[in-house]
């Protein structure tokens, strides 16, 4: 290399090193995501943290009770024993399907999801010793399980949120249970007297976690109250941006065009039948 070409080199890697370049990319600004939708993007999963969570044996930052969120990377203080102020978050949409994981003492990891009609579960069920302990042919455990897409609320204020999706099972089946039925029965009375059901994403809702044992077993399960007083108080109003922003989510969710990040998935820990205890979620 010439003396006059090492100096370009030099300059131009001095210049990439010290400078933050705002370019003004004209007409082609944002040119290329024209056409992306919810389809293009992963939605990050809420994962309730346990003592065995293996994300905490990387990170000193978080602890067992605290919700995690895979896309961010942030965990949330949750612990409602200690007063903890828990994750915001607007459902819009909800899904019944059955997991597969290999078992733990393999690894424990996601296989696939099902249907609940699939021949495999519907096979798996046919030769069970016990319900609720469902296995394919080749060794692997199915799960009943309660998908809930909604909005993240990460600063209300602020009106940062993002889509997230609230994965339920085994133990936390009866909190959703709870949830769902108490989201179900709230009705509107309007002016002319006429009474109406809101929409799923009608209201915001407040994710902590409570402490639980059953067995030999202690960890974390959900508990899930309004994020107001009371309903009123933490109503949506049809032109707030969140309410317009989950309607819009739950129009893709419901086509299948939302792909969630499976991946980041965490096996539930703790007691596997869904009786351990009955925190209440209002």
């Amino acid at each position: 290399m010439t003396n006059q070409r090492k100096a370009s080199a030099k300059a131009v890697a001095t210049k990439a090193n010290t400078d933050v370049a705002a370019y003004d990319y004209g007409e082609y600004a944002g040119a290329g995501f024209e056409t992306m939708g919810r389809e293009d993007f992963i939605v990050p999963f809420l994962n309730l943290l346990q003592a065995n969570s293996p994300i905490i044996l990387e990170r000193d930052d978080l602890k067992a009770g605290m919700i995690y969120n895979s896309a961010s990377g942030l965990g949330y203080a949750a612990d409602k024993d200690k007063a903890a102020l828990g994750v915001e978050f607007v459902p819009f949409h909800r899904e019944h399907i059955v997991m597969e994981w290999k078992p733990r003492d393999s690894g424990g990891g996601l296989v696939a999801q099902h249907s609940l009609d699939a021949q495999l579960y519907t096979e798996a069920k046919q030769r069970a010793e016990k319900f609720g302990k469902y296995k394919t042919s080749e060794g692997n455990e199915l799960k009943e399980t309660f998908n809930v897409f909604g909005l993240h609320i990460s600063d209300w204020e602020a009106g940062e949120a993002a889509p997230a999706v609230l994965s339920f099972t085994s133990t936390k089946i009866k909190v959703y249970r709870q949830w769902m039925t108490r989201a179900d029965a709230i009705k509107i009375a309007l002016p002319n007297g006429a009474k109406i059901k809101p929409p799923l994403w009608a209201h915001r809702y407040r994710f902590n976690s409570v402490l639980q044992k059953k067995g030999g077993d202690t960890f974390f399960n959900l508990q899930i109250g309004f994020a107001g007083e009371n309903a009123e108080q933490s109503r949506l109003a049809p032109d707030h941006p969140v309410f317009t922003l989950a309607s819009d989510m739950y129009e893709q969710a419901k086509e299948g065009k939302m792909k969630v990040d499976m991946a980041s998935l965490q096996r539930e820990a703790g007691a596997e039948e869904d009786d351990a205890g009955e925190p209440t979620p209002f």
